[in-house]
């Protein structure tokens, strides 16, 4: 110990001295005009014990230590000891019932109830002026009047209210050194939870632990010392809660534990629960009983001894190892994830997953389940359930099972939203009218018969990620009608060779691992996009972003409100006699764009968050344009992506048939569709093509002015490929793409003439093809041509594969992440109408 003496301890009794430097063991004596140290009885954040000549005063707690050693309680300790001790003596009815407790064990743990009674008890013992200088009472009255008293000793307690909605749900005592909530001390085992209630919860579940409530502990340093006073423990389970802050203080805790060489676990609470105490309420005895034997020991497994986020280039490489044909959907999921960091998150955002059956739709989620905070997993959903009004329950128990409250500031997960979506038309317009109200992020107000008025009113703001079968025609009417909040991803409908479901059963990692480890990575990813342990923080400054995006945004909301417009179409007689097929109609219902440009823009922070970025790039509009372009029925989705695929060559009913897989009246009731929605025009030519139909469709004017800004990043979505159009082109100028991506090492041919890899049968064919190439005013290519030139020349219709990038002289790199990516190139539009 440090010794700092100075004048003002000449006059302390030297042998007193001794005494107070053996009470505070190997603190320092801090000196300045008194001497201070820390108070032996208790930790202090800073030395709180006062050294006077003949004693010494402890300013925390109010001890006094007199010259021979002897302690002295203080006023306040022994009021708290009184208030105990009266509180004991009445049973807290209201607080066993609500939370299910045993009496026997509130008893032993001597929780009691501060009543009116309680309060006139301390007044005769100490006075009205006393309790007032000790803070027990103010303006209002006795501050603990009405509170269950949750002693921690005998002089330190929580004084916990019944009322929900109060401010200060716990009240501790003023002037006293914050201690933790202990019960069953001196065991080998110790289970770590956060606050009194989920202590006393586990204590009916365990008695064969020591349970330590740290939330008034302080530093994870304190904490350890106290495990060593008052435990002999050699294994630590650790049972935070699944928010935020369980999180952080989980990370807190284990770089100290580890170093004591405690057995460390982590009890793996269901990510449906937010505590023990939650978990405890829902079950009734004999689950309980089973948690007992089975589950409270069964999912108590390892944990690391650190965390090591990994970067979103390390993340999508494990993905695409195991699930090449998903990265980029999975990169939408993290974006609406990471709109949670968003402080003016003015929208929840909500995405849901469409695809066929089996189509990796819920594997994908399932790499989201069971990490500590951020999600919240539905099973069985029902719109219903975000204000109950069930009339089963006690009015008091029903805020505690109300769905809205619990998905505040976090992620609701639905893995099945079909069945939700297939229910009778009446049902459909209530549950689609109750989720488009929610998602207005300003709460949820409902009535009934049963329950009355009840809801939530303020800042409800969450995030929705959900997956589901294809929708009808009849859901996608009643969400345009109703004003739809909801966003849509479509997955990859991508065919399997037969030599790839072999791998299914012969592959050296089974399809479980292959979930494993992207869970695990998964997991890793959102710890460093979440690693300050918060939610809605980042003050987004909108100046930054890059003004190229507005406009890629606004054209996308533009072509969107269009596109999901609903509307009624159809076939009447012609009254000319002809055999021309005549439609009717009604005028769509088409929304402003305002709303759907918030919700694009959201969705673009939180693809730049989960960059690790401030501001939006056009390296996030891939994302965005995509999602708007699967916002709308599969339909009118498939027919504009073939329009944006033939760019300015004519599209006739046959290619929409061959490409809807629908007959010819469905074909021109999707034309007339779009027509009547602003988006082609109808053309008819005097002629097309012998023998097949002269109606065709093509883009109107300011329709094609959008288009251009969202074409470079609509997905290809072809066999073994999901990329990007903004993968193999760029805008240049106005009007020109530029070449597609050719490595820095590519080399030329020796010879002005195609690559002898490149075979003509015709010689008049290959040298026409020159001709044309040599005369194009716009150079497409120099010559001598490149091993590139040769290969699209050979097949301009095809996309480059990999055996095609090892012929070009790709570097081992680039061939690497082309296989890892799945990202190949097509050739030029332009490039193929010329040849």
């Amino acid at each position: 110990m440090t010794e700092n003496i100075n004048n003002s301890s000449e006059a302390i009794d030297p042998d007193f001295l001794t005494l107070i430097k053996s009470l505070s063991k190997d603190t320092d004596l801090s000196v300045g005009k008194k001497i201070h140290c820390v108070n032996p009885d208790h930790d202090d954040k800073t030395p709180s014990m006062h050294i006077y000549r003949d004693h010494a005063k402890c300013f925390g707690c109010g001890y006094v230590i007199s010259k021979r050693g002897k302690r002295k309680e203080s006023i306040k300790s022994l009021l708290n000891k009184e208030l105990i001790d009266l509180a004991a003596k009445i049973r807290p009815d209201a607080f066993i019932d609500q939370r299910k407790y045993d009496s026997t064990i509130i008893e032993t743990l001597k929780i009691g109830f501060a009543d009116e009674e309680v309060y006139m008890g301390l007044v005769a013992k100490f006075g009205e002026t006393t309790l007032k200088k000790e803070g027990f009472l103010s303006n209002h009255g006795f501050i603990y009047k009405n509170r269950v008293i949750i002693p921690y000793g005998d002089y330190y307690f929580a004084a916990r209210s019944l009322n929900r909605k109060v401010k200060n749900k716990n009240l501790f005592p003023k002037g006293m050194p914050k201690q933790p909530y202990i019960i069953n001390p001196g065991k080998e085992v110790v289970t770590l939870v956060e606050g009194e209630t989920d202590a006393i919860a586990l204590y009916h579940l365990d008695k064969n632990t020591t349970i330590i409530g740290v939330g008034g502990t302080g530093s994870a340093e304190k904490l350890v010392k106290q495990l060593e006073e008052y435990t002999e423990a050699t294994k630590v389970i650790i049972a935070f809660n699944n928010d935020l802050a369980g999180q952080k203080a989980l990370e807190t805790v284990l770089p100290i534990l580890t170093e004591k060489d405690y057995k460390i676990f982590r009890m793996d609470i269901s990510s449906n629960f937010k505590d023990i105490d939650e978990l405890f309420r829902e079950f009734d005895t004999d689950a309980i009983n089973h948690l007992d034997k089975t589950d409270l020991t069964g999912v108590v497994i390892p944990i690391e001894k650190c965390f090591v986020p990994i970067s979103k280039e390390e993340y999508r490489k494990i993905i695409i190892e195991y699930f090449p044909d998903v990265w980029v959907i999975l990169d939408s999921i993290i974006a609406v994830i990471s709109t949670l960091k968003l402080e003016g998150l003015s929208d929840p955002i909500g995405l849901n997953l469409v695809g066929s059956p089996s189509g990796n739709k819920t594997t994908l989620l399932s790499f989201l389940y069971d990490f500590p905070y951020l999600f919240h997993k539905s099973d069985d959903f029902t719109p219903k359930s975000f204000v109950s009004h069930s009339a089963n329950v006690s009015d008091d128990d029903l805020e505690s099972i109300d769905l809205l409250p619990k998905i505040k500031n976090r992620c609701i997960v639905i893995p099945e939203l079909g069945p939700l979506f297939s229910k009778r038309k009446e049902d459909l317009i209530e549950n689609i009218g109750t989720i488009t109200r929610i998602f207005d992020g300003q709460g949820y107000e409902s009535d009934s018969g049963a329950k009355g008025h009840r809801g939530y009113r303020g800042d409800y703001k969450f995030a929705w990620l959900a997956a589901t079968t294809p929708l009808s025609k009849v859901v996608w009417q009643i969400m345009g009608k109703l004003g739809s909040r909801l966003m849509f991803v479509s997955m990859p409908d991508i065919e399997k060779e037969d030599n790839e479901l072999y791998e299914i059963v012969t592959g050296k990692t089974p399809f479980l691992e292959k979930v494993k480890r992207c869970k695990e990575a998964t997991h890793k990813f959102l710890k460093s996009v979440f690693k300050d342990g918060k939610v809605r923080n980042i003050v987004w400054d909108n100046t930054k972003n890059d003004p190229k995006c507005a406009v890629v945004i606004v054209s996308c909301a533009q072509l969107l409100r269009r596109l999901r417009a609903p509307i009624e179409i159809w076939k009447q007689k012609s009254n000319n006699g002809d055999n021309e097929i005549k439609y009717g109609y009604n005028s769509p219902l088409i929304e402003k764009p305002e709303r759907i440009i918030t919700l694009l823009s959201i969705l673009a922070k939180g693809h730049a968050i989960s960059e690790n970025r401030d501001k939006i790039t056009i390296d996030d509009m891939s994302t965005v344009v995509n999602i708007a372009m699967s916002s709308m029925p599969d339909v009118r989705r498939k027919f504009f992506i073939l329009i944006l695929k033939k760019k300015d060559a004519l599209v006739s009913i046959e290619d929409i048939m061959d490409e809807l897989k629908c007959s010819k009246s469905q074909a021109y009731t999707v034309v007339k569709t779009l027509e009547v929605l602003g988006l082609v025009d109808k053309v008819k030519m005097d002629e097309y093509e012998q023998g097949r139909s002269k109606s065709i469709a093509l883009l109107k004017d300011e329709v094609k002015k959008w288009v251009n800004e969202i074409y470079p990043y609509i997905w290809i979505e072809e066999k073994n490929n999901f990329s990007t159009k903004s993968d193999t082109v760029t805008k240049n100028d106005e009007n020109e793409i530029e070449d597609i991506f050719i490595p820095e090492n590519l080399t030329l041919c020796d010879s002005k003439e195609p690559c002898i890899d490149i075979k003509y049968d015709d010689a008049a064919q290959r040298q026409n093809l020159n001709k044309k190439v040599a005369s194009d005013e716009n150079k497409l290519f120099s010559t001598p041509y490149t091993h590139l030139e040769c290969i699209l020349m050979e097949r301009p219709e095809q996309q480059m594969g990999i055996d095609d990038a090892i012929k070009l002289g790709f570097s081992e790199e680039i061939i690497e992440r082309g296989k890892m990516e799945g990202r190949w190139f097509s050739p030029r539009p332009d490039l193929i109408k010329l040849l």
